[in-house]
């Protein structure tokens, strides 16, 4: 098949669809999160019922649609779809595997939030404005800060492995065997075997 950007007749997709793919879905996230943050700001019980939601939303809606049918809302408003590498719709377990390291960080940001929230009376968490919780919250969060750049270096290293590789692969699609197209190009014809590069 095709090595020049393209793969089972489908153009690789790129960082600024890409983006725009995440931008799209950070909108329609963006209500659910809002009343998550209000809740978790009602009382001290909503914050402990609230704090695992709030950690796994973006990865719980993730894994769903790409299992689903490989495209997110915003994937599928680009025209971008997420398959496995020999060009099969991709399983419930890869559609995990692309989002594991998040959830891991997830798993260890939850931990530490819970452990603020423990060490927050419910007359503190009633006296406090908004703004003075989450600074509070912050501070009492163990280890919140090195959990914090290394959310940051994830995503960033993601970034810079997508715009040096060929395929256009992010660190989670190496995780999981899997490969974002176009899926509103037109198919290409594949070159003979002889003169055909793999990929």
């Amino acid at each position: 098949m095709l090595d020049c950007g393209f793969y089972n007749g489908m153009k690789y997709a790129g960082f600024w669809k890409r983006l725009g793919a995440g931008w799209i879905d950070g909108f329609a996230l963006l209500l659910p999160t809002i009343f998550l943050l209000w809740l978790n700001s009602v009382s001290r019980t909503w914050a402990f019922l609230t704090e695992f939601p709030l950690a796994f939303l973006v990865y719980a809606y993730e894994i769903y649609f790409h299992g689903r049918s490989g495209q997110t809302i915003g994937k599928r408003s680009v025209n971008i779809k997420v398959m496995s590498l020999d060009g099969s719709a991709i399983t419930w377990r890869q559609a995990f595997l692309r989002s594991s390291v998040g959830v891991g960080l997830g798993v260890l940001y939850l931990i530490s939030t819970l452990a603020a929230l423990f060490n927050i009376t419910e007359a503190d968490f009633s006296a406090l404005s908004w703004p003075e919780l989450a600074v509070k919250k912050a501070a009492l969060s163990p280890y919140i800060n090195e959990i914090t750049i290394a959310m940051y270096a994830w995503m960033a290293s993601e970034v810079v492995v997508l715009l040096f590789n060929r395929k256009k692969r992010a660190l989670h699609d190496f995780i999981a065997g899997t490969v974002v197209v176009e899926t509103s190009h037109e198919p290409v014809e594949t070159m003979s075997a002889a003169g055909a590069g793999t990929i």
